[in-house]
């Protein structure tokens, strides 16, 4: 209950406005520079993003000679000294999640999230990286490159490593505390109503639960229904909650573990959902 209760202390000390999505242009280069291997288009610094806002990232790769006119790229997320961004595939061969839109001729684009969302990694992660690779902890660096779906003969850009700042609130329709958390830990789910598209949710009270448990090594656990057990509170006429320990919830046998959470908030009335989406991070087991 206690971390419960630190989470509603948390949110009451941030702002509870949804941050505007941030556009990030540079120039890619062929090789790499120690820190970065880009231009910024106009020679000013590239703007500066938290770890939790949602970034557009514009990539000009006119000047890479192996990727210029090219008419399908990729993206390959990075923390350098940490870790590889989750969708990122096969370097041979990326999938169609990590495909950017063509922008015009030579630009192309990717947004993703939010840093953390994305890479799916708490700041202590990326602070730790930044440590790693002989940086102060503040000068967290975001890294990807632009690349072929098979990138492995040549057909990249160079290293791109882009400054971001501390987390910020930035409200979602889903939202999950703590972020990172082991199988044991009790974690709790906000549904915030008042970011609800879909029409047969949007004034509904009466909203239940459904989680989808990814394992490691393959295999799923569901937990649905109409119950009393997986109804909401509400916290707000257009924030609701619902908290539960992940092993216990999904009757997890011994050994196995959690990579993700995949939630729906659903109404009462059967097929109508707010749509998926996946809740925190890959588990970091600490029992």
């Amino acid at each position: 209950m206690k971390k419960i209760f630190s989470f509603i202390l948390l949110l009451a000390l941030f702002s509870v406005s949804a941050f505007a999505q941030v556009e990030v242009r540079v120039k890619a280069t062929a090789s790499t520079a120690p820190d970065d291997g880009f231009i910024p288009p106009d020679g000013n610094d590239v703007v500066l993003f938290s770890f939790t806002e949602p970034v557009k990232i514009i990539v000009d790769i006119s000047e890479v000679p192996n990727l210029a006119g090219a008419g399908e790229l990729f993206i390959w997320g990075f923390l350098n000294g940490c870790c590889g961004a989750p969708t990122n595939g096969e370097f041979c061969g990326s999938p169609n999640s990590s495909r950017m839109v063509q922008e015009g001729p030579n630009l192309f684009s990717f947004t993703i999230p939010s840093v953390r969302d994305y890479m799916q990694t708490g700041f202590k992660q990326a602070r730790d990286a930044a440590v790693s690779r002989g940086r102060n902890p503040d000068e967290t660096r975001f890294g990807f490159l632009v690349k072929l779906r098979d990138g492995c003969n040549g057909g990249q850009s160079g290293d791109m490593n882009i400054a971001f700042t501390g987390p910020v609130y930035v409200k979602q329709k889903y939202e999950l505390f703590p972020f990172n958390y082991s199988q044991g830990d009790v974690i709790t789910v906000v549904y915030n109503q008042d970011l609800e598209d879909e029409a047969g949710m949007q004034s509904t009270s009466d909203v239940y639960l459904y989680a989808r448990a990814t394992l490691a090594g393959g295999g799923t656990r569901e937990v649905s229904g109409i119950t009393p057990e997986l109804k909401l509170n509400s916290e707000t006429s257009d924030r609701f909650t619902i908290s539960f320990i992940p092993k216990e919830f999904f009757g997890l046998n011994e050994g196995e573990q959690i990579n993700n959470i995949t939630v729906e908030i659903r109404s009462a009335i059967a097929g109508v959902g707010s749509g998926e989406g996946i809740v925190g991070s890959v588990f970091t087991l600490r029992e």
